[in-house]
């Protein structure tokens, strides 16, 4: 079962869960926004009694069969929405703490009509939130 140290608040965190037919698979880069209780995920809208209802049969043996008796961790999307999960439905291997940072590039000699397959090359490598700033160099 994932603890709630591996949902540092106000980070980026990217995981699988057990029931992804029924909660999907869409937990990359979502920023968690909290840990509650049963309570609170039922008071923010999540049907936590029923949820795990569905839930539990996915689960591996030995899972808390108790909805109120785990914690549940709160994330929000990149598209703005947000989801609710009980910790026990989050894969603990799969859990991961995204840590970014940004990278200035300087390429060199580049002709004016390059700078699109440099883009290409970027994108065909993952990275898409790329900033390219022409300056004419002097000879």
């Amino acid at each position: 079962m994932a603890t709630q140290d591996q949902f540092p608040l106000s980070k980026q965190v990217s995981f699988e869960v057990y029931p992804s037919l029924i909660l999907g698979n869409n937990f990359k880069n979502v920023k968690v926004m909290g840990i509650v209780d049963a309570d609170t995920a039922r008071m923010l809208g999540l049907d936590a009694p029923a949820m795990h209802a569905n839930v539990y049969p996915t689960l591996p043996p030995g899972s808390v069969d108790a909805y109120d008796e785990y914690l549940y961790v709160r994330v929000k999307h990149s598209n703005g929405q947000q989801s609710i999960l009980g910790l026990p439905w989050i894969k603990t291997s799969s859990v991961q703490v995204l840590d970014y940072t940004n990278v200035m590039v300087r390429v060199g000699n580049v002709n004016p009509g390059e700078a699109e397959k440099i883009l290409e090359a970027l994108a065909a490598n993952g990275f898409h939130q790329v900033e390219i700033v022409k300056q004419s160099s002097a000879i």
